[in-house]
């Protein structure tokens, strides 16, 4: 019998229903059962894929049931007992699994490009032709010195002085727009926005999830990161977006 319970414990801990969250978005999981001493949120840093809270702790027999809160902000499957440590600093142990799967969702229908079809493709000779060819290609490379030469200028220019952050998160933003930012570019710009509004805001000491969800609702602070948040998490959101207006409360801020 001894074995026989310590097959069905075993499969219990490893049976669990894998479930899909969006990324990005706050949710909740109540009455998950713990066994052993009492568990707390482990830290974070500004790389941690997902951001987990314990909102509530009950007793459970000899073990204790606990109200989770998290949202993702990697794409992929994410243990949530992996987010959660023991007060009294003894191992966790061997624990039910709390899996879910954050994914982006796109829109249906969607369409990919024709790829181009193959076609003869006119051939070149002639004196007059070679003639044509040449002045477009000195034509070509002497625009190119001058881009080249200008470029050079803007650069030094730019380096002469410290950038706002504003001028750090605008090639940030137009790519969040363009929906081309990698899942690692994705995390950090969403939380750059919110440090920046938790330290502005005076929300350092706040709960991470609290203080993410009035930096959101806040109609001045909340502007840009709700666009980023719709540019990333809902394709079919409109971009045509000032972002001249949305970047105007970091223009003042200077970086070195």
């Amino acid at each position: 019998m001894a074995v026989v319970g310590a097959l069905l414990l075993a499969g219990l801990l490893h049976a669990q229903e894998v479930r899909e969250v969006p990324i990005g978005i706050s949710t909740r999981i109540d009455g998950v059962v713990l066994p052993g001493s009492e568990f707390e949120a482990a830290p974070i840093d500004a790389k941690s894929p997902l951001v987990l809270r314990i909102r509530a702790v009950w007793p459970h027999g000899s073990d204790l049931r606990y109200d989770l809160e998290f949202y993702a902000l990697d794409p992929g499957e994410h243990e949530l007992t992996s987010y959660l440590r023991r007060k009294d600093g003894t191992a966790a142990g061997e624990l039910p699994r709390v899996s879910v799967r954050a994914v982006t969702r796109l829109p249906e229908g969607q369409v990919k490009p024709h790829s181009p079809q193959p076609g003869d493709v006119p051939s070149i000779g002639g004196y007059t032709t070679l003639m044509i060819v040449g002045a477009i290609a000195w034509v070509a490379g002497l625009f190119a010195i001058l881009l080249l030469g200008r470029k050079r200028r803007v650069e030094q220019a730019r380096r002469a002085k410290p950038l706002s952050m504003a001028e750090e998160l605008r090639p940030l933003i137009e790519a969040a727009r363009a929906r081309s930012l990698s899942s690692s570019e994705r995390s950090q710009l969403e939380l750059r926005l919110v440090a920046f509004w938790r330290h502005r805001m005076g929300l350092e000491l706040d709960d991470p999830v609290q203080a993410l969800a009035k930096v959101r609702s806040d109609a001045h602070a909340g502007a840009l990161l709700r666009a980023v948040e719709q540019w990333l998490h809902a394709p079919d959101a409109p971009r045509e977006i000032d972002i001249e207006a949305l970047l105007a409360p970091y223009r003042e801020e200077i970086r070195s």
